[in-house]
């Protein structure tokens, strides 16, 4: 079993921070956001990539967020790979600016609609090439299940805050989940914005951001009651039996003390899993500190 197990040192956020204390230099790359066909309508992209407009000399680096939340969260991150490289981050349907299933949503369904968009734009075979992927949270699902699915498009995966859950925690929180949504929209209707907004204005502190934090709430009251539908759909997939599965080099970036022990899980059931440890970083260093993550990425991709 190939595996390491490397601590970085680095300046602590606090997990719940939205702290934006670096600045971020933008570096000599094109960006440009764009849209393509999915089964439910469109799929919202950000991309960057070299500044004359080439793919670059590397594999693609596609990148897939949180939920709820969108690929916004990387817009200041691409930058730092698309140097030699695309480096693109896709709202998950539903969410940010990309439609989504009016049904139940599952795992399998967003991977077949991401996959079929990267064939279109060339990753899936021939020149193109294949890409490596990147995950935060539910999109590390995402990114874990496309790996498997399409074993030819992927070349390496990046998991970062990746819960690997036993299938009692996962039943239990999908319950969970499902009883606060139900609740929420019983005893409080649309005053459930309100009372959201108000929770996450008392809970700034001073050298916090309030654009982060606005935005942090706007991404996860714009799906509506539809909100929890990616997380739903996480808890309902079996990563505990798929992700042994994997054979691809894989990355497991732990960051900060959130389901750690879900996280580490990930280095028992993955046969080619390198651990990178980050227990002063945030999830939101991607957005935050850019520059900070970049070298630990490409380390790992190049």
């Amino acid at each position: 079993m190939n595996r390491r197990t490397l601590v970085w040192g680095a300046a602590g956020l606090a997990a719940s921070s939205f702290s934006a204390k670096t600045t971020f230099a933008k570096a000599d790359v094109a960006q440009r956001r764009f849209y393509m066909p999915s089964p439910w309508g469109q799929l919202h992209v950000h991309e960057a990539r070299p500044a004359d407009g080439s793919r670059g000399s590397k594999p693609a680096l596609v990148c897939f967020h949180q939920t709820s939340g969108s690929g916004k969260l990387y817009v200041p991150f691409l930058p730092y790979l698309a140097t030699d490289r695309v480096a693109m981050a896709i709202d998950t349907p539903g969410y940010g600016a990309s439609d989504g299933p009016a049904g139940e949503a599952s795992i399998e369904a967003y991977v077949e609609a991401i996959a079929s968009a990267l064939d279109s734009l060339g990753f899936g075979s021939g020149e193109g090439g294949s890409v490596d992927v990147l995950g935060l949270l539910t999109g590390s699902i995402i990114a874990g299940e496309l790996t498997l699915s399409r074993p030819d498009l992927v070349r390496r995966l990046i998991l970062a805050q990746s819960p690997i859950m036993s299938a009692d925690e996962r039943t239990m929180m999908h319950d969970t989940m499902v009883e606060m949504l139900d609740a929420n929209w019983r005893e409080k209707g649309a005053g459930y914005y309100k009372d959201r907004l108000e929770r996450i204005l008392k809970a700034l502190g001073p050298e916090d951001s309030w654009e982060l934090a606005m935005e942090a709430y706007v991404e996860t009251v714009l799906p509506g009651r539809a909100f929890m539908k990616g997380e739903l759909a996480a808890m309902r997939y079996p990563a505990v039996d798929r992700f042994p599965k994997i054979t691809h080099p894989t990355l497991i970036l732990s960051l900060g003390p959130d389901l750690k022990e879900q996280v580490m899980r990930g280095m028992d059931v993955m046969p080619k899993a390198t651990l990178i440890e980050e227990p002063d970083l945030d999830r939101r260093m991607f957005r935050t500190d850019p520059a900070m993550l970049a070298p630990v990425i490409r380390g790992f991709l190049d």
